[in-house]
């Protein structure tokens, strides 16, 4: 019988999907960054650091809480 109150074997090691998309997402910005810095201009410069930084802070919230509930 399926028991969902059991997470499954895998689960915890699922988390670091949360943590390798959050470094991911905040990496491919800061590259973006770089590259595209005279395109952006000062205010699309600070709203993608902006943008990188909460996508990464969400992403190691979720990484966090999935860690702690399934440890």
């Amino acid at each position: 019988m399926f028991d969902l109150l059991t997470p499954p074997s895998w689960a915890p090691t699922w988390c670091y999907v949360y943590l390798a998309g959050s470094l991911l997402g905040a990496a491919l910005a800061i590259v973006v960054l770089f590259t595209s810095y005279k395109k952006l201009g000062g205010f699309g410069a600070i709203a993608l650091l902006f943008m990188a930084a909460v996508q990464f802070v969400h992403g190691m919230t979720y990484f966090w809480i999935c860690r702690s509930a399934l440890a």
